[in-house]
């Protein structure tokens, strides 16, 4: 009864009455009120949860808030667990948004949003989910969205199906298709939905042989009246690529030749560059192989094992190297990238298959503590040696001339418990540039009072952005919270985070400003406020968001509160 808090000895906060449970029964009632404001269109706003506890397998939560500008908004949340799973539904409306009528003439004031999402474990390997997310228009998550666990803000996601699994072979299929909900996104870029995709895969050891196979069918499918050409066609897709390869493995090392055949055939539909049923067959090869070198010995009294893990592979694919009269329902070209040594293909998805001849020489030295068994430090380093161009593309991209790829490299220490350093790139020694670079500093004490990260990522011609982001007790109560993204390409500040936390033994306030970059590459404005009653709970607010924006800060909220 008459709950007071103060802030410095000063009255910040008044409740008359609060009922809680002291153990983990749950209790109805309200829940901590939240409020704060924001400069991206949905204004100063306050909420006030309500908790309902219908019974021990389902529940439900109702948040009413008044937003300044827009009117009366409702969110609700209603949670089921049943023997094999558990779902959640959310759901998010408002009758009259006055500010959206006033910013679109013409279109009505009600407004809505729904997220479904189930998971079952059916039992003997199988397993059932499901997810379903619909807004009523393309601004609702910019303007409203406070708790729905809707994070794509271009496509929203609707799937479903069934996967089993075992020690020897998968199965699974599923519907999958998207609501795209920007505006800026052209019918040709928009994604295909897979109504419905079917995936096997299965392995079998037969004596000093491993057989293996991949598989999958699909039917893609998205709305072509507005399209024309390749970009009309929609159909079915079959690929199957079986495996034959011979594992060898020993305590030194490793090796595993194998051939594969990778098979594809399309019946498509609207396709205009003649008849939509042919056929794609590629025979690969690839010869991977591995030896292991240790040795122990110590450092500052402290013994560790020492390893050398050189490594060769090599990789063939007999590809036609005209691709370009097939549609690109699901394919991509791969980021060059240290574990991208050791594929043959450079595409992703099924409608590429890369033509190579290549080989791989890579090392790997690691260096592991003895007592404790950590990995302290581990340098990686590798090319590839090209012995014939690429030619297949994807409508342009992919080929290559060039004889070698550029260096790949990853670094990894971490000398203390609290201390990792992360850094990978690529040079080209043709030309002595960095291609791509990105490292990345992490600290945290013993406690997580302190917290600290330094990040750098380049990208020949396209990003060069620094971030530093950390926590910081300036006494026993009081904490600086702050992050900062800054981009030298644009020469601008793309993101900011500046906060202040008190803390003591009972209770704690946050209080959060936060800059961020829109769709549209302009800066917007957050003010987070909470507060967290120990033991208690709290408001909700800001801690979401330093969780996002600060490495290490929700395992400080975890250590200081208990929150799973």
């Amino acid at each position: 009864k008459h709950v007071r808090l103060e802030v410095l000895d000063v009255p910040v906060f008044y409740w008359p009455w609060a009922s809680f449970p002291i153990d983990d029964r749950r209790k109805t009632g309200f829940l901590y009120p939240s409020f704060g404001s924001s400069s991206a269109g949905s204004g100063a706003f306050v909420s006030v949860p309500y908790y309902l506890n219908l019974a021990p397998h389902y529940d439900a939560t109702l948040t009413p808030q008044y937003i300044h500008g827009r009117g009366l908004f409702n969110e609700a949340e209603g949670r089921y667990l049943s023997p094999w799973g558990e779902s959640v539904l959310q759901l998010g409306y408002i009758d009259n948004d006055s500010a959206y009528t006033d910013e679109n003439p013409g279109e009505d004031g009600e407004r809505w949003a729904l997220d479904v999402a189930t998971r079952a474990n059916i039992g003997a390997g199988w397993t059932g989910y499901g997810d379903y997310s619909v807004v009523s228009d393309d601004d609702y998550l910019s303007d409203l969205n406070r708790s729905l666990e809707i994070n794509q803000t271009t496509h929203l996601q609707r799937r479903g199906g069934v996967r089993y699994r075992d020690r020897n072979q998968y199965f699974e299929t599923y519907l999958n298709d998207y609501q795209t909900i920007s505006d800026s996104i052209a019918d040709v870029n928009k994604p295909y939905a897979q109504l419905p995709e079917v995936l096997y895969g299965a392995t079998r050891e037969m004596g000093w042989l491993e057989a293996g196979l991949e598989s999958q069918y699909t039917v893609f499918y998205r709305d072509n009246e507005n399209l024309t050409g390749l970009d009309r066609a929609n159909g079915q897709r079959l690929r199957a690529v079986p495996e034959l390869a011979l594992p060898l493995r020993a305590l030194w090392g490793f090796s595993r030749p194998s051939v594969s055949v990778d098979y594809t055939r399309y019946e498509l539909e609207d396709y205009t560059l003649g008849d939509g049923g042919f056929d794609r067959t590629v025979p690969i090869a690839e010869w991977d192989n591995g030896l292991y070198f240790d040795r122990q010995s110590s450092l500052f009294d402290v013994p560790y094992n020492q390893t050398l893990e050189p490594r060769l592979y090599y990789a063939w694919a007999d590809a036609d190297a005209d691709q370009n009269d097939i549609p690109d329902f699901d394919t991509d070209l791969q980021a060059f990238r240290f574990d991208q040594l050791f594929q043959p293909d450079r595409f992703t998805g099924g409608d590429r298959v890369g033509d190579t001849n290549q080989l791989t020489v890579a090392v790997t030295s690691r260096f592991n503590d003895l007592v404790t068994g950590a990995e302290r430090a581990r340098f990686s380093i590798g090319q590839v040696q090209y012995f014939q161009d690429r030619e297949v593309t994807l409508f342009g991209e992919g080929a290559g001339t060039r004889s070698r790829s550029p260096l790949a490299g990853e670094v990894v220490l971490a000398p203390l418990d609290t201390l990792e350093i992360r850094s990978s790139g690529l040079w080209d020694p043709d030309t002595g540039e960095t291609e791509e670079g990105r490292s990345q500093l992490i600290y945290h004490s013993e406690d997580y009072r302190y917290l600290a990260s330094l990040g750098h990522t380049y990208s020949k011609d396209e990003l060069e952005q620094s971030d530093i982001a950390g926590v910081l007790p300036v006494s026993d109560r009081v904490s600086l919270i702050g992050r900062w993204v800054y981009d030298s390409s644009l020469d601008r500040t793309v993101g900011s985070l500046a906060g202040l936390e008190y803390n003591n033994c009972c209770w704690s306030v946050q209080v959060v400003h936060q800059n961020y970059l829109t769709d549209d590459s302009e800066l917007d404005t957050r003010l987070l406020f909470q507060i967290q009653l120990k033991g208690l709970g709290g408001s909700g607010g800001s801690s979401t968001r330093i969780s996002e924006a600060i490495y290490g800060f929700d395992e400080r909220e975890r250590r200081r509160f208990g929150t799973p």
